[in-house]
């Protein structure tokens, strides 16, 4: 019974997935593009121009006039096609923009609240903590100078200013953690859930943090309150809603990330558990498995995606990534605060500054080392093999964990 329902979910959103790619208006060379756009992250910059992705586009404008996060606009321009180092790219060059003053409600919302907690953050700390506290709490890089910038992404940490799926996930697990060593199991995930939820409030419920907090929540709790196969079970129900509701999400990298990331924790970080039983440096014990579990799952994706992978990314997130709990709650409520009472932020903020002066030390040291596997393409044949062996190296670890109960 159990297999025929599963068999059903599967049939049901394969069917929902072929109509929408049918549906689906696929833009062609030459065609005139005219569309709003609603800006949820800022636009990256160059020494030339503004630019940004939407519906399989890259559309450049002109650096000046300066468009941020929250501002609405009306795009028209004529599709040209650009080779580039991963193939042809669909590209809308200098289109007119025309500004939208009905922006939506909640980005306007959203964007009132950055501003007064970037306002709050960066007069209370350097520009280098600064703008990395916001990174974290927000997923604000424009903050960021662009050096810098490059050495979080020499030393493989780029993944803990982005605001991505895979770092709610592992955010997550960890604040779990945390939580569940002073408190009860259920207030622990009663903490987390709030924990997660403030982080989505304060990214302005950008939609890749809101998929991945209701991921991370429910699979987490499905694995507090029960057994381990409950949280998957949970995990691929809400995977399943989520891509049915939005066909279209299969697509995005956010969700991808996000639910392969916390796939990696459930399944993988427990097989790593049995294996690393060292006693010294037990209390990070919990940080290397989670991280680690997080980014097996999530290698080949990361270097399809990027073109690029760091091999220094794991030990430095090893030394990093226990700050990233205590960053986010002492920033979340800073930031919370920022809104009502912002004199009673500062004090919480500056608490974060011997954190962050760690975390800005370990990378800048890191990043001098530049080891970074780089690939322009990755056979989908060698994708598929990489997640085949994962998957039966795991189904082979829960038999043998099941004959020897």
């Amino acid at each position: 019974m159990k297999y025929l329902f599963i068999s059903i979910l599967v049939l049901g959103l394969l069917t929902r997935e072929f109509f929408w790619i049918n549906e689906r208006h696929i833009y062609q060379e030459n065609e005139i593009y005219k569309k709003s756009y609603s800006f949820v992250h800022e636009p990256k910059k160059n020494s030339l121009s503004q630019y940004f992705f939407t519906d399989g586009l890259l559309v450049t404008i002109p650096l000046y006039p300066s468009y941020h996060y929250g501002d609405k606009v009306l795009i028209e321009g004529k599709i040209e096609m650009r080779d580039s180092k991963k193939g042809k790219l669909l590209i809308v060059e200098n289109p007119r923009i025309s500004k939208i003053h009905n922006a939506d409600p909640l980005l306007f919302f959203s964007k009132s609240v950055r501003q007064k907690v970037e306002e709050n953050v960066m007069t209370t700390l350097p520009t280098k903590e600064g703008g990395l506290l916001l990174g974290v709490i927000l997923g604000v890089r424009d903050k960021i100078d662009s050096e810098y910038y490059q050495q979080l992404k020499n030393a493989g940490v780029l993944h803990v200013i982005a605001a991505s799926g895979q770092n709610v996930s592992i955010a997550a697990m960890l604040l779990l953690t945390v939580f569940s060593t002073f408190v009860k199991r259920r207030m622990a995930l009663l903490f987390t859930a709030l924990g997660v939820l403030l982080y989505a409030v304060l990214t302005g419920f950008d939609p890749p943090i809101v998929r991945a907090s209701i991921m991370a929540i429910l699979a987490f709790t499905a694995l507090f309150t029960g057994r381990q196969i409950s949280s998957i079970y949970v995990l691929f129900l809400t995977g399943w809603a989520m891509l049915f509701v939005q066909p279209e999400e299969i697509v995005d990298v956010s969700f991808q990330l996000s639910f392969l990331s916390t796939f990696g924790i459930l399944t993988v970080k427990p097989l790593l558990d049995s294996l690393l039983r060292f006693k010294l440096l037990s209390f990070v014990k919990d940080d290397i498995t989670t991280t680690l579990s997080a980014q097996i799952a999530t290698f080949p994706l990361m270097i399809t995606v990027f073109g690029a992978y760091s091999l220094l990314s794991f030990p430095v997130n090893i030394l990093v990534l226990w700050t990233i709990p205590i960053i986010m709650i002492f920033g979340g409520l800073a930031g919370l605060l920022s809104l009502f009472l912002p004199f009673m932020a500062k004090p919480l903020i500056l608490l974060c500054y011997p954190f962050l002066s760690y975390f800005k030390t370990i990378v800048e040291l890191f990043s001098k080392i530049n080891l970074q596997i780089s690939m322009d393409t990755v056979p989908t044949i060698s994708i598929f093999g990489y997640y085949l062996i994962l998957l039966v190296v795991v189904i082979k670890y829960k038999e043998r964990k099941f004959i020897k109960k």
